[in-house]
């Protein structure tokens, strides 16, 4: 009804202005106390919810772009180009390597997944051929349904694992399709990308 949808809508909306204050708050502190010669400041969120986007309303269990992509921010008192945008693909997987770079504490004493977003912090151009992954699970489980692997403009997804056959393989390139209506099979001839470096 349209009635509940709009309370839901305006639910939504006060649970992103209050975070949006803490944040400021926050912000506010490090500036009142004068941190920002030595403080790094990594901002990451949850994607929200689905707002009709494949009509989905709400439930983000689908492997779309809106139910994939995070806000990711990073302010480091040695960036020399603050406020510029990188459009890599990477995952929060990255956070604590680079955090851990970041704070000077390289190399760190144990091996790390992941690997340091600095490099693209000091030039969001650079070259970047690591894939970022994703796992969608079942409802009320832990066990994947879905993997998917995003590399520039590509994005490779195989599964679910509970049918038969076991899984199938779905790729979209966004700069063809930006709305993921997966029009070109995984196995075509004409795929003008090596999916391999995505698939380890």
């Amino acid at each position: 009804p349209e009635a509940e949808s709009r309370e839901l809508l305006k639910a939504y909306y006060g649970a992103v202005s209050m975070m949006d204050h803490a944040v400021g708050q926050l912000l506010d502190f490090a500036e009142a106390r004068d941190l920002w010669e030595n403080t790094v400041v990594i901002f990451a969120s949850d994607n929200g919810f689905s707002l009709l986007e494949h009509r989905h309303l709400f439930s983000k269990r689908n492997y779309s772009r809106e139910c994939l992509h995070v806000p990711l921010m990073i302010y480091n008192p040695g960036m020399n180009n603050a406020g510029s945008v990188c459009d890599r693909q990477v995952g929060l997987i990255d956070i604590f390597p680079t955090a851990v770079d970041l704070a000077g504490l390289s190399p760190y004493p144990q091996p790390l997944d992941g690997q340091s977003l600095a490099p693209l912090q000091a030039n969001p151009e650079s070259s970047w051929d690591k894939p970022a992954l994703s796992a969608l699970s079942y409802p009320n489980s832990s066990r994947p349904r879905f993997r998917i692997a995003q590399l520039g403009t590509w994005k490779l997804v195989e599964g679910p694992w509970d049918r038969n056959p076991a899984w199938y393989r779905r790729v979209v390139n966004h700069a063809a399709d930006p709305h993921e209506f997966f029009t070109v099979r995984a196995d075509s001839e004409s795929l003008e990308i090596d999916l391999s470096p995505m698939e380890q």
